[in-house]
């Protein structure tokens, strides 16, 4: 009996261990990390987004990007009262964060530097990550990296200034505002609780982004009905 108990006791511990195991995943990348992609997570009051760059453009293409969220659910659900979120800009209390956006040319964030992520550190730089939400609990982290990264035994064709194309290992090409904004939206639907569209990579939806097109990717009734889906008309606070 007293096994028995003990047994029932290791198993619940096992349980609990396993449900506040951080989900992560990387997004436009050719190599899957892990699932699932989304905060499954129901706000229950106005979410609260913190933006941190040290670069004015990445504030200003993350607050567009919430804004583009916010329009397109107050457009869909008729209901323009709702949908309220706060946004906090480098903030030095994130305590009070529901989710904290982070704005770097490449892997070099605290979730990286650490020796306890090696694991983690090659599988990003391997598949070339351009976004990566990390969930726990009721908080989320998106880290959306700015230049597309390339490593030494990788090679990337570059204009020489002459018009003509010249090898370029280990560097790092900067993406466009256009490709940043698409990132951005697309790493905040998982925020709001979307999953990735893995159907259909190549299509104009922010939920089934692909860095193929990211110039074009944008915020769709179909990736609004899966939030609305999930909170109702009446907004996070429903």
């Amino acid at each position: 009996m007293q096994n028995t108990k003990i047994v029932a006791a290791i198993a619940l511990a096992t349980m609990f261990f396993a449900s506040t195991v951080p989900f992560s995943y990387a997004d436009i990348s050719s190599v899957e990390i892990d699932k699932p992609t989304y905060l499954d997570h129901k706000y229950k009051s106005d979410p609260n987004l913190c933006i941190y760059s040290t670069n004015p453009r990445d504030i200003k293409i993350a607050q567009q990007a919430i804004s583009d969220w916010q329009t397109h659910l107050r457009d869909y659900t008729k209901n323009y009262n709702a949908w309220n979120i706060k946004i906090g800009i480098n903030q030095q209390d994130r305590s009070q964060c529901t989710a904290e956006i982070m704005y770097s040319p490449y892997p070099n964030t605290d979730k990286f530097e650490s020796s306890d992520n090696a694991w983690w550190n090659e599988r990003v730089t391997e598949s070339k990550v351009l976004g990566l939400t990390y969930a726990f609990w009721d908080r989320a982290w998106v880290y959306v990296f700015t230049s597309e990264y390339y490593f030494p035994n990788q090679t990337q064709m570059v204009d020489d200034g002459s018009g003509k194309l010249r090898p370029a290992p280990s560097t790092m090409v900067s993406l466009s505002d256009r490709q940043i904004l698409s990132i951005t939206e697309h790493e905040l639907g998982h925020v709001f609780g979307i999953t990735q569209d893995d159907n259909n990579p190549t299509s104009g939806a922010a939920m089934s982004q692909g860095l193929e097109n990211a110039n074009t990717a944008h915020i769709t009734d179909g990736d609004v009905s899966q939030v609305v889906q999930k909170y109702g008309n009446t907004g996070f606070v429903g």
